[in-house]
């Protein structure tokens, strides 16, 4: 009996031992998979950058004598960069919403209610590559290029996406002087005629823009001259560059509902900022003006603001005749994104920390104020969560 036990003791110790030997193996076949699989993979995809950010908005709209409106709405986006090279990068970016002027989702939007599936696309991709070390080319659909006196979106609402190419030249005069120069081109509309099979125009957007950055002790000023110039847009309805577009927003058009003017808009701008530890203070002022239209050609923008740790209010006051830049494109949070407006806006916002913050913003407006003035007021309460 004591035999017997002994044999199935040592049966029993060896099957263990041979299981433990395959668990080692198995192990080991992991790790070195693992490893194989860890060394496959680029180092521009282990290396990739991630951002994203998400912004819950409260907004609160009231036009003319109709009651106030009240909004939900959500905006979300992520994208990623690859470094491709020391001097290639690729990068994407997604985003919620159709419009080239806003990344908005209305919750419950009537339009589409019962909570459906929100859409997101494509906002950003596009290459950078640095061939010397003061120039920078660009292709694709990508960030804005030109710059704005308080970042102001009078020109291009800030979600507006170019698609086409750029160059940039960063060039230090002194220590103290900074000279920028950019420009691209960005098609708006492919234009093919296919009943003719006869290539037409395309309609764009060509800009070039001149910034000069000096430094005077505590205050740093910015100055501003470009020429931002659509191609081919007159004789066309606005459908033709939105889709869906029934109206101009302010701009002019004929008597067959085409516009009447080119937007060859001009720019001068200055921003002067001041570094008051901790207080840091900002004044600005740009002029646009369409060099092709004969009158209500001109834009107004000046602004100041004020920074204190996580505080930070900011205050514009702008006037925008019908035909000083291009309706369809412009801000889209003032005066509902209209030209022929006038107002004020003022703004409020609270950091917590890098990661989340907190704003409050109100535009007061008159839309088409120099025939039937309509009043215009919207507020948005904003948190934004970013990683």
């Amino acid at each position: 009996m004591k035999k017997q036990i002994q044999i199935i003791t040592l049966f029993n110790l060896l099957i263990s031992m041979t299981a433990m030997a395959q668990t080692n193996a198995t192990s080991s076949d992991v790790t070195t998979t693992s490893a194989k699989v860890e060394e496959s993979i680029p180092e521009f995809v282990k290396s990739a950058e991630t951002a994203g950010d998400l912004r819950y908005r409260q907004q609160q709209v009231k036009q003319d004598v109709n009651d106030i409106r009240n909004i939900q709405r959500l905006r979300f986006r992520l994208g990623q960069t690859f470094k491709i090279q020391p001097d290639l990068k690729v990068t994407y970016r997604l985003m919620t919403g159709t419009s080239a002027t806003s990344g908005n989702v209305t919750l419950g939007d009537s339009k589409t209610p019962g909570a459906p599936r929100q859409s997101i696309g494509l906002d950003r991709a596009f290459a950078v590559y640095n061939p010397a070390d003061n120039w920078t080319l660009q292709i694709g659909k990508m960030p804005q290029i030109q710059n704005h006196p308080g970042n102001n979106q009078t020109f291009l609402d800030s979600n507006v996406a170019p698609e086409g190419y750029s160059i940039n030249y960063k060039s230090t005069v002194t220590s103290d002087i900074q000279m920028n120069l950019v420009g691209g081109s960005f098609w708006i509309r492919e234009k093919y005629d296919d009943a003719f099979g006869e290539d037409l125009t395309d309609s764009m957007l060509n800009l070039a823009q001149f910034e000069l950055q000096t430094k005077l002790s505590i205050t740093k000023i910015n100055l501003y001259y470009a020429v931002f110039s659509y191609t081919d847009l007159r004789y066309d309805k606005p459908a033709s560059f939105v889709a869906g577009a029934t109206s101009a927003k302010g701009n002019t058009l004929d008597i067959n509902g085409n516009y009447q003017w080119q937007y060859e808009v001009q720019q001068l701008g200055a921003e002067f900022k001041f570094d008051f530890k901790p207080v840091e203070l900002s004044i600005y002022a740009e002029q646009l003006q369409n060099q092709s239209a004969d009158d209500k050609n001109k834009a107004l923008i000046y602004g100041a603001g004020i920074k204190y740790k996580n505080w930070s209010l900011q205050w514009a006051d702008k006037k925008i005749e019908s035909d000083s830049v291009f309706a369809l494109y412009t801000e889209s949070d003032f005066a509902d994104g209209q030209t022929n407006a006038k107002g004020q806006t003022l703004s409020v916002q609270y950091k917590f920390n890098k990661n989340a913050q907190i704003s409050y913003a109100q535009s007061i407006a008159q839309q088409n104020y120099d025939i039937l003035p309509v009043d215009y007021k919207r507020s948005t309460v904003d948190l934004v969560v970013s990683f």
